[in-house]
């Protein structure tokens, strides 16, 4: 969470002090990589291969023991699967399209920030230093997030894992910290 001193994360350089000079303007590349992208799709195309294989079956399913369905429950059960797995698919193979197509830049200027809506959405939204509302620092299974919400509700989320250079992740913090300061 955003506080009077910044973002809460290790190795975060504190934010400027120098609140009269402005900061030059920063661009982080965070265009999907297609490796990554490609890996997911593989990987989601086998499980829908597998959920595809057990809807075919024309038994029930035991789920820990407890839970008997019957082979009306057990299309549906596999089916629900199935629907998502291919929604995962789906996501894949839009990074994968945007990761050959036109970069994916997160800037931050003087005066905003601008960046992906969500972290496949091809759409981007620029939200002005003073119309933030909240910045939250969140971690999930060692990867960072930094979801920045303005006045008027939208948002610009992005991951440690969206940065082409990981590298980045950390002077993109400081960055986000510094710029803040300046504003508060």
């Amino acid at each position: 969470m955003f506080g009077r001193k910044g973002l809460d994360a290790e190795g975060v350089a504190p934010a400027r002090q120098n609140r009269g000079v402005l900061p030059a303007p920063v661009t982080f590349d965070v265009t999907p990589r297609p490796g990554k992208m490609l890996v997911g799709i593989v990987f989601f195309s086998a499980g829908a291969a597998l959920i595809v294989m057990k809807l075919l079956d024309p038994r029930g399913v035991t789920i820990n023991g407890v839970i008997e369905l019957g082979p009306l429950g057990a299309d549906i059960l596999y089916g629900v699967l199935l629907l998502a797995i291919l929604w995962l698919v789906g996501l894949g193979c839009i990074g994968l399209a945007r990761s050959f197509g036109s970069k994916v830049l997160l800037t931050l200027d003087n005066q905003a920030i601008t960046g992906p809506n969500s972290y496949l959405q091809s759409g981007t939204r620029r939200i002005a230093f003073g119309a933030v509302r909240s910045v939250d620092l969140m971690e999930v299974n060692g990867h960072q997030f930094v979801e920045i919400v303005g006045a008027d509700g939208g948002k610009i989320k992005i991951g440690s894992a969206n940065f082409r250079v990981s590298t980045e992740w950390p002077r993109f913090l400081a960055e986000i910290n510094a710029r803040m300061a300046h504003v508060r």
